[in-house]
């Protein structure tokens, strides 16, 4: 398996990284990978993908391309302003899934190919073409935006697609409630009701998780504590 954690390569007269295994996880926490030819190029023969808030901009081509046969996530991370692709993405069996990713003022925000696509969040506007370019079986839009693309908001080049919210849905919302709904991995929190304000809530967030208001919150007085671990 390879890691790499916080790498800055930027500037550079060709790739920021080039990362090839034949078998094993490739995952990325994080870094800066601007400025290069191809920003970030990731290929194994055998194993998932994983980006967390990964940065790759400005690029002459590609900000990221992936390829495995097996599953890539893609969990927030900026991939604008590139001369290709913001992202590239191919699996040939596996899934691939995006979570709050942007990739705006590209020649194409991102080209995703697989089985099963899900886009979560997001933004993927302003590129010269399309957001989207997507290839494969069923893909799944969950509320990316997608607008002021050139030739369109999607290409869907095959298979079948479906529409969704950005946010996950809470139960039994019926749209009138004062709360917070969450996103991404959280549990959904059951909201505040009627005129009921003098509670108190309180979550834990994990890397990679978000979370949104909506409605009145009676006076929100709202807090964000980091607990390290020991």
């Amino acid at each position: 398996n390879v890691n790499l954690t916080n790498v800055i390569s930027t500037g550079n007269g060709n790739n920021g990284a080039y990362v090839s295994t034949a078998d094993g996880s490739i995952t990325v926490n994080g870094g800066d990978f601007s400025g290069n030819v191809d920003g970030l190029d990731i290929r194994t023969d055998a194993g998932n993908v994983t980006l967390n808030n990964v940065i790759s901009k400005g690029n002459e081509s590609e900000g990221g391309y992936v390829w495995t046969p097996d599953a890539i996530l893609i969990n927030g991370g900026d991939f604008s302003n590139n001369g290709g692709w913001g992202l590239y993405l191919s699996s040939a069996f596996g899934t691939i899934k995006m979570n709050s990713v942007t990739a705006v003022g590209n020649l194409n925000g991102a080209r995703l190919g697989a089985p099963d696509i899900e886009v979560i969040c997001g933004n993927y506007s302003n590129n010269d073409e399309h957001g989207l370019v997507l290839g494969g079986g069923n893909t799944y839009l969950g509320g990316p935006h997608l607008t002021g693309n050139g030739l369109g908001e999607y290409d869907l080049v095959s298979g079948t697609i479906s529409f969704g919210p950005c946010e996950k849905s809470l139960a039994n919302n019926s749209g009138s409630e004062n709360g917070l709904k969450t996103q991404n991995n959280l549990v959904p929190q059951i909201p505040v009701t009627g005129s009921v304000c003098d509670v108190e809530k309180k979550i834990s967030l994990e890397p990679g998780d978000g979370f949104v208001f909506f409605q009145n919150l009676c006076g929100l007085d709202f807090q964000l504590e980091e607990v390290k671990a020991n």
